[in-house]
């Protein structure tokens, strides 16, 4: 579980740098969280077929005692369940990308609306893949609610690092424009 969580909690940084940064989505930023998102999808992916073999293999020794009929509906069952969550987080992957792209092609930073919708698929991503790389129900709850209590400390550090990183830029860019600017001095003064 702990590696998927350190996936999302990259992902989500990256995200939030352009959120509150309120920085123009470019081309690397669309490559960088689209490939982030692909590895974390196909990781709760592989996890959801997986415990949906497991889950199938569970239930066959209930063939003999089952009707034909009970049994297929209980696997459709089960498949079908599985189906639909792998269907959500590709959907979600695929909504994010969809809004990443639009503000690339636009040249402009994601509104407050795209950024929460964002918010709320990652979410629901981090709480699917939580849900089913646990060994337990009981394992599954407490990281989600150790999550839920680092949450505001968390994102007080992620903001701490966006305005680091900002002044950082700020920093280059005043020192990029003096140096240019002696430069054009030099020329002047031949």
């Amino acid at each position: 579980v702990e590696p998927f969580i350190e996936k999302m909690d990259e992902l989500d940084r990256t995200l939030k740098t352009l959120d509150w940064g309120n920085a123009i989505v470019d081309e690397s930023d669309l490559t960088s969280i689209s490939e982030k998102l692909k590895t974390i999808s196909e990781i709760i992916v592989n996890e959801l077929d997986s415990d949906k073999n497991e889950a199938l293999a569970n239930i066959d020794p209930l063939r003999e005692a089952m009707s034909e009929e009970k049994f297929a509906a209980l696997q459709a069952k089960i498949e079908e369940s599985y189906s639909t969550q792998k269907q959500t987080v590709l959907d979600g992957e695929s909504r994010i990308n969809e809004i990443l792209k639009k503000a690339s092609e636009e040249a402009r930073a994601l509104t407050d609306e795209e950024a929460a919708e964002i918010d709320r698929i990652q979410l629901q991503m981090k709480e699917t893949g939580i849900r089913y790389l646990s060994e337990s129900e009981t394992e599954s709850n407490a990281i989600l609610k150790q999550l839920k209590d680092n949450a505001s400390q968390l994102t007080a550090e992620q903001a701490s690092d966006v305005i680091k990183n900002a002044l950082s830029a700020k920093d280059e860019t005043i020192k990029a424009a003096e140096e240019q600017y002696k430069g054009i001095l030099l020329e002047a003064q031949r």
